[in-house]
């Protein structure tokens, strides 16, 4: 099977986008480095061990082999701001960086993303 993408604001089943609860979570050396030069300045603070999925929005979920392999998740952090994580099922952070609440993605590439089932 082939690795697909699913983004909340394209197609979201709910099954994907189901929250796995709270997570452990390991920090590799690019997310550190990541955090610590963030363009909103050193986000290191904002990393925690743990990550309650609960309170996170996840934004795009990567299925492989019907698997899901990898989720964005924006979490709150202060009042304007969120952490972006990209977080693989086992829970290792791949990177990490700093987005405005207000971001609306207007940017988005849809086509990238499974548009319906």
């Amino acid at each position: 099977m082939p690795t697909v993408l699913y983004h909340k604001d394209v197609f979201a089943p709910a099954s994907v986008f189901r929250s796995p609860g709270v997570m452990r979570v390991r920090y590799g050396h690019h997310a550190v480095s990541a955090a610590e030069s963030d363009r909103y300045g050193n986000l290191s603070r904002h990393l925690r061990p743990y990550v309650d999925m609960d309170e996170a929005e996840i934004v795009e979920v990567e299925v492989t082999n019907g698997e899901i392999s990898k989720r964005v998740i924006r979490v709150p952090v202060e009042d304007d701001l969120v952490l972006v994580l990209v977080v693989n099922a086992d829970g290792f952070v791949k990177t990490v960086w700093g987005n405005l609440a207000s971001d609306t993605h207007k940017t988005l590439d849809r086509s990238k993303f499974v548009q319906h089932h």
